[in-house]
């Protein structure tokens, strides 16, 4: 019996020892999943703002021709910008009809 109880203490010791081996292993693959997520968390907020900035930039590019042409099809055809077309002068042929 005492024998038994020996042989079932090394058995407890030796399945403790297990238990630590494989406690630490699963928090080293904790610890790896965490980094990795982080690292992919890290490139979306990256490509995010990456494609954001991108995005508006050619926005803005866009707006701007549009209102570079709206600008020169109103100044061509005689609208905005304070332009009015001028009005003829009435020419006379002698001083009489001036007065």
């Amino acid at each position: 019996m005492i024998e038994n109880s020996l042989l079932i203490t090394n058995d407890i010791k030796d399945v403790t020892a297990n238990l630590k081996i494989q406690s630490a292993k699963i928090n080293g693959i904790v610890d790896t999943v965490k980094d990795t997520t982080d690292s992919i968390v890290d490139f979306e907020q990256k490509v995010q703002r990456e494609v954001e900035t991108n995005v508006f930039d050619a926005l803005n590019m866009i707006t701007a021709v549009s209102k570079g042409i709206k600008s020169f099809l109103n100044v061509l055809s005689g609208q905005g910008n304070g332009y009015s077309p001028r009005k003829k002068i009435r020419q006379f042929d002698d001083d009489d009809n001036l007065f």
